[in-house]
């Protein structure tokens, strides 16, 4: 059973000005690099780069080479700057090369002057590989992703397809002296457009993890002075108690160190005490005692004395 989608689903729209920013970059970019390939060998010769037509394919080969080798030096690095500098900056800087490549290629009479254009300013500085992908899948999202893909390749195809009969039909137009300076002028005027639609039209979509980490450090700078009170709070709560244990600690110590022998000691010794005491009331009272008893025994006698006198 095909189930179909709901009526209520919406598919989410997309710009159309985004759209076109990124598919004309795609076709200066390809422009800049099919258009070469219908008058390279013409433009060898022409030049004194190759003896003869039957000897140019090797130097005709060398051209549209050059791009593609000097990007492997820079694709990973157009990353990198794709992150740090934002997505919008690297795009423009890109269609910036692109154009002035196309026109310095076509002032060029030099093969190593050539290839060092191409190799650098077309290929090197041309960011636009490693664009790409970045820029339509941030503008487009996951939804609109393949339909902006699809414009995207329409475009580059259709130049691809078109770039090498401009190329040839607009070859050596002014004259001999730069044979390339034509369709190489079609190259930088379709690069420059591509500088004004993106400064235009393509938003930057780089994420802003920045302001997201100084929100998050900024909230939690403010937990942690709305924490302090109650952290003090409970740090001279944790203080009084370490004092009220440290008391009944020593409380306990010293009762464990007198022991049951002392106790009994001071019971004997508060006994003994109290029965001297009771015994003896007073410090002299033994001597008064013997004295008054001497007396008595005297008084006696001498009484007996008496009667017996």
């Amino acid at each position: 059973m095909c189930l179909r989608p709901r009526a209520s689903a919406r598919v989410p729209t997309l710009g159309w000005k985004p759209v076109i920013a990124i598919g004309w970059a795609n076709a200066a970019h390809f422009y800049s690099l099919c258009s070469i390939f219908s008058y390279a060998g013409f433009l060898a010769v022409d030049c004194g780069w190759a003896a003869d037509a039957d000897t140019a394919g090797f130097v005709a080969g060398l051209l549209p080479t050059a791009v593609l080798f000097g990007r492997l030096f820079t694709s990973i690095l157009w990353g990198h700057a794709a992150d740090r500098c934002g997505r919008r900056p690297s795009m423009i800087a890109s269609m910036v090369a692109v154009t002035l490549g196309n026109v310095c290629f076509g002032l060029t009479t030099s093969l190593p002057a050539a290839l060092a254009v191409r190799f650098l300013l077309i290929g090197a500085l041309n960011g636009w590989v490693t664009l790409m992908g970045l820029c339509v899948l941030e503008c487009a999202g996951e939804a609109m992703q393949p339909v902006v893909w699809s414009y995207v390749f329409a475009t580059g195809s259709v130049v691809a397809l078109l770039g090498p009969a401009i190329g040839g039909w607009t070859y050596a137009a002014l004259g001999p002296r730069f044979p390339a300076l034509p369709p190489s002028l079609v190259g930088g005027a379709i690069g420059a457009t591509a500088v004004a639609v993106n400064v235009a039209w393509l938003p930057e979509t780089k994420p802003r993890a920045a302001s997201s980490s100084a929100s998050a450090a900024t909230a939690s700078s403010s937990a942690i002075r709305a924490a302090s009170p109650a952290a003090a709070a409970s740090s001279s709560t944790l203080r009084a108690a370490s004092t009220s244990f440290s008391a009944a600690a020593a409380s306990s110590s010293y009762s464990s160190r007198e022991g049951p022998a002392g106790k009994a000691n001071k019971a004997d010794a508060g006994g003994g005490a109290r029965t001297r005491l009771a015994t003896h009331p007073g410090g002299g009272g033994e001597g008064g005692g013997e004295g008054s008893g001497g007396g008595d025994n005297g008084g006696g006698d001498n009484g007996g004395g008496d009667n017996g006198g």
